[in-house]
């Protein structure tokens, strides 16, 4: 059987590295976009089997570039190619909306690899392999458990070299956040926040999804106050996961 042509999007350079570790057992060839504007002209210039699209994305969301390759595919009499729409949101409401925007499926952040590749594997008809199991040692594999099955985890070495970045982006976002809450452009930080909700637990970190989903409420309620104290949370704790990684 031919490798699997997929189309991963997402604006998170750690999501999409996560995603592809997520692939590991399926035969696949992977291209990647980080907005939705630049999946939609890699799809009409390419040939794919199956996009893996974020929903919340800057420049073009995962929705309107959906819709967009949707409409694309009708005009040219080209046959639907599945999407799985990615997203943190809560699932009953993810799925009404990713299925009127046209995705195929929707699967939920923190990805879990068996749920994804099952989505797959019920789209394509592939089938899955399994992922070959990992060791290792040290401070990412005792402490966190990084490799656990449930968590997207799956090769040891990668998931261990993407932790300094990871930290380092979630750093970067965590002062975005600060000043967005602060100007009232909630809509970056609902953004953001579900970003941070959809990755925390697939690098092991449950307490960064967590505060990312308090962070996502409070951005709903318009909440600059709690979204301070949460920043402030977040921050602290990154500081601790940084010393631990450098030690």
């Amino acid at each position: 059987m031919n490798p699997l042509r997929i189309l991963v999007v997402d604006d998170s350079t750690s999501s999409r590295m996560m995603i592809k570790a997520c692939l590991d057992g399926i035969e696949r060839q992977v291209e990647e976009a980080d907005n939705g504007e630049v999946a939609f002209a890699k799809f009409t210039r390419g040939a794919y089997d199956l996009v893996l699209m974020d929903i919340h994305m800057p420049v073009l969301d995962g929705y309107g570039a959906t819709a967009r390759i949707r409409q694309w595919e009708n005009q040219n009499g080209r046959k639907r190619v599945p999407i799985i729409a990615l997203t943190a949101l809560d699932h009953q409401q993810a799925v009404a909306r990713t299925r009127e925007a046209g995705c195929s499926a929707c699967v939920s952040k923190p990805v879990k690899k068996q749920t994804l590749q099952d989505a797959i594997r019920a789209l394509t008809g592939i089938q899955a392999g399994a992922a070959p199991s990992s060791g290792g040692s040290g401070f990412a594999h005792k402490l966190f458990g990084l490799l656990k099955s449930d968590d997207g985890a799956q090769s040891y070495g990668a998931v261990q070299a993407m932790i300094p970045q990871f930290l380092a982006e979630k750093r970067r976002e965590v002062d975005v956040i600060s000043m967005a809450a602060e100007t009232g452009d909630f809509e970056t930080v609902q953004m953001l926040a579900l970003r941070l909700k959809g990755e925390g637990a697939n690098f092991g970190f449950r307490e960064i999804t967590d505060l990312g989903g308090e962070m996502a409420a409070a951005a709903t309620n318009r909440d600059p106050k709690k979204l301070r104290k949460l920043a402030e949370s977040l921050a602290s704790h990154l500081n601790k996961l940084e010393s631990r990684v450098a030690g």
